[in-house]
């Protein structure tokens, strides 16, 4: 298997037969957006492909520094469930290790709305954290949906604190103003004070 960086045309084809359909419809931007994004420098994406085959993609949104948001990841349907998506991870440290980090968005665990849709985050998340990508501590709330804010570390270990400020500059890159008040990081959940028994209160 190998990776390729996708052309407009590429990304574009894989919007319209993929992407569409791999996503909830309000997690999907507008193709229009994503293009813009493309062009103004701040968007790349990557295939992996076997024997000339699509078998998974990964958009990513650049931060203005050493960190990069995984916008959409996606093993395609028939290809799921073979150990591809580990593989594939597995590529894109490799290739992206100009990077200090990869930051990722989970939907919240404990946000779920039922036991199927908690059972559908938990396993996504155990599948990040089995090829190394790890919790940051971090939530943001995007458009209405938490997100638990985990980490693929590429060339460097990066801090809680500098992973927060990439993220906001990352969301203030990706949306119009007029939406920049519908993307945010959340502040640290306060440190619960010990009791006089030495327990959390």
């Amino acid at each position: 298997m190998q990776l390729n960086r996708l052309t407009e045309t590429e990304i574009s084809e894989i919007y319209h037969t993929h992407l569409i359909f791999d996503f909830p419809a309000d997690e999907v931007k507008p193709l229009k957006r994503i293009l813009q994004m493309l062009h103004d420098g701040i968007y790349f994406a990557f295939g992996l492909y076997e024997n000339g085959v699509l078998r998974g993609y990964a958009f990513f949104v650049q931060g203005s520094g050493r960190a990069a948001l995984l916008d959409y990841f996606a093993v395609v349907r028939g290809e799921r469930g073979g150990g591809t998506g580990s593989r594939f991870l597995a590529l894109l440290r490799s290739e992206l290790k100009e990077l200090d980090a990869v930051i990722l968005e989970s939907e919240a665990i404990d946000a779920a709305a039922n036991e199927e849709q908690q059972s559908i985050r938990t396993r996504r998340i155990a599948f990040y954290l089995r090829n190394g990508v790890r919790k940051t501590g971090i939530r943001s709330v995007v458009f209405g949906v938490e997100y638990e804010i985990l980490c693929m570390d590429c060339a460097a270990h990066a801090g809680s604190s500098d992973l927060r400020r990439s993220l906001e500059d990352i969301y203030h890159r990706m949306f119009y103003p007029e939406f920049a008040d519908r993307a945010s990081v959340l502040p640290d959940a306060p440190e619960k004070k010990l009791n006089t028994e030495g327990r959390k209160a």
